[in-house]
């Protein structure tokens, strides 16, 4: 059944808990332009009022200060009553709560924005299948009043675990979660959540499921959608592609200190994706109080916490700032072989660490506006999506960095995980679909200085990054 779990509480700060003092009030211009920020956090357990995992996990919401906040592993046994204190304390509306599938975490989704509808959904909901229990815990969505627009987002705690039954239960997980979502969603849609999948994996195998797998709990029953495509064309075992076959991209995040990890285990399990229109411009982090004065990164609010991450929950939060325009590119074309050059790679910066600073420039060289959305960059290692990015103009240049701040770089335009090293390296840029749009290689840097395109040439020279370079 889809369910509806609406629970109001005391909207503002007056009613804040004596633990921690409210969160200082935000200015809207220090988030790109009054961005929409959304966070995910596997929060282990709330906790008790008062203790300290629940005193630790105030400072973390009060510190990243998000419009909307995602949370997994709410344990129905005994974190439903702090949940309820949690969301007042920290001055947010919990607009839906799921109940339990297998096991027993459930999703949630905290707002401050005015909240248009809520629920949970089951796979018997999700599917239009009323006998199939094939979902591990409920997908919780909420569609929500950001001001420029409405946008629906969706919660998922995929099925943790290897082998056969657990990559089956995941992929099942992934379409019952997209059902979910676009059972509500227009063209604004997020999903987030822990995943239980690292983009950095390899394929599992097999690639595609044509048999149920031993070990299934016993009430477990597949909806009859996905028994025929088992039994038919086989159920695809490849991470993230319902997202992506949804149109979703991944929003690309890193701790300050360089680190993709999510987890104490060092992997990358929790991830915000978002639908192609809201993708244009949109930053993420990853965030661990270990790397407070480390520099760059997207703003935060209020004091410093006391309490470190890992005193609130196992996961660290991952949240992102979405701008708050129509999206859709405005025109633009997308970003191709041919529209697009490098023009500066500065792999070795002097002001900062290169995890803060290294930054590439491109150049448009077409008479189109050029939308860098879904474009990739990457370097000998490998390759991923471009966080952000915007349009250029045509004629006009764009700066993407490791970091927002990139040692006091101005303009950065969107942000980028490849580490580039010093001793050896190319920069790639690529379509979605892999193409070459433009590529550069080097054998050596010279600190403080970037490799500068002049025409078909290249030299090491001052930075002179979203300009025309001095020439060689």
């Amino acid at each position: 059944m889809r369910r509806t779990w609406w629970v109001l509480t005391t909207f503002g700060f007056a009613a804040c808990s004596p633990h921690l003092a409210p969160p200082a009030a935000r200015p809207e211009a220090a988030r790109a332009g009054g961005a929409l920020r959304v966070m995910t956090w596997n929060i282990e357990t709330v906790g008790d009022p008062g203790d300290l995992e629940y005193d630790a996990a105030l400072q973390m919401l009060a510190r990243i200060d998000a419009d909307v906040v995602a949370l997994q592993e709410v344990a129905y046994s005994q974190d439903v009553a702090p949940l309820d204190q949690l969301a007042e304390d920290a001055g947010y509306e919990l607009a839906v709560l799921g109940t339990t599938g297998f096991g027993n975490d459930l999703n949630a989704v905290l707002t401050r924005l005015p909240v248009i509808d809520a629920a949970a959904y089951d796979g018997a909901t999700a599917s239009g299948d009323a006998r199939a229990d094939d979902l591990t815990r409920d997908i919780v969505v909420a569609s929500l009043d950001a001001g420029a627009f409405d946008f629906t987002i969706a919660v998922g705690h995929l099925k943790s675990g290897t082998g056969d039954t657990n990559e089956f239960r995941r992929a099942v997980d992934e379409r019952r979660a997209m059902q979910a979502l676009f059972d509500v969603a227009g063209d604004h849609a997020i999903f987030c959540g822990d995943l239980n999948e690292d983009l950095g994996d390899r394929p599992p195998s097999p690639a595609v499921f044509h048999t149920l797998p031993s070990g299934l709990p016993s009430s477990y029953f597949l909806g009859q959608d996905l028994y025929d495509e088992l039994t038919g064309p086989g159920l695809p075992n490849a991470p993230f592609a319902a997202f992506v076959d949804r149109g979703l991209q991944a929003v690309p995040a890193l701790q300050l200190d360089g680190l993709d990890e999510t987890r104490t285990s060092g992997r990358r399990l929790d991830y915000l994706f978002v639908s192609a229109d809201l993708a244009d411009g949109a930053l993420g982090e990853v965030y661990d109080t270990e790397d407070e004065g480390l520099g760059g990164g997207l703003p935060k609010a209020g004091a410093v916490p006391t309490y470190t991450t890992l005193q609130a929950a196992d996961h660290f939060p991952v949240f992102a700032d979405v701008p708050l325009g129509d999206g859709g590119g405005d025109g633009a074309v997308p970003a191709a072989p041919g529209n697009l050059e490098l023009t500066e790679v500065m792999a070795d910066p002097s002001a900062c660490s290169d995890a803060e600073g290294e930054w590439v420039e491109v150049h448009n060289v077409s008479g189109e506006d050029v939308d860098l959305s879904g474009m990739l960059l990457g370097d000998a290692q490998g390759r991923a999506l471009v966080g952000g990015g915007g349009i250029v103009p045509a004629g006009g240049y764009a700066v993407l960095a490791r970091t927002v701040g990139a040692c006091g770089v101005p303009a950065v335009s969107g942000t980028f995980t490849a580490q580039l090293a010093n001793a050896g390296d190319e920069v790639g840029l690529y379509t979605a679909s892999g193409a070459v749009i433009d590529r550069f290689s080097w054998t050596s840097t010279r600190s403080g200085e970037s490799w500068s395109r002049d025409g078909g040439v290249w030299c090491s020279a001052a930075g002179s990054p979203a300009a025309p370079n001095p020439g060689c």
